[in-house]
């Protein structure tokens, strides 16, 4: 369902089996989504789009900011990524440790970056 139909609603956080820590917070599919990956980036996310793709599947969209870590294996210093806001995509499947799952991506960087977790800690939400 489009957004506008009925309003998507997609909560929760935790963190995955990469140990990325994450939160979700999105009404009428408009939001927040933010997430730690170690040793890797923090990526700040305003949720501009969201449709439910199936029973218990979502998927959601806008920008972010990405704040790189140090000695992170893109080669890129510490600290605010100089790309700007970057568009990204995302996917979740609701559930708790097992179930629940979530796919970010960054479809413009070349080549595509994707970040796929199965929930180990905590529950994705999806309603309308």
């Amino acid at each position: 369902m489009p957004v506008g139909a009925s309003g998507v609603n997609i909560s929760g956080g935790g963190s995955t089996e990469t140990m990325t820590r994450f939160a979700l917070g999105i009404h009428d599919g408009r939001g927040h989504f933010e997430c730690l990956m170690p040793a890797l980036m923090t990526v700040e996310a305003t949720v501009t789009s969201a449709s439910v793709t199936g029973t218990g599947r979502a998927t959601f969209s806008g920008t972010a900011v990405i704040t790189l870590a140090k000695g992170n294996p893109f080669g890129l210093p510490a600290g605010p990524s100089p790309f700007g806001r970057v568009p990204f995509t995302a996917s979740v499947v609701a559930g708790g440790p097992g179930i629940g799952f979530e796919d970010l991506n960054f479809p413009t960087f070349t080549p595509p970056m994707d970040f796929p977790g199965t929930v180990e800690h905590g529950h994705i939400g999806i309603g309308s």
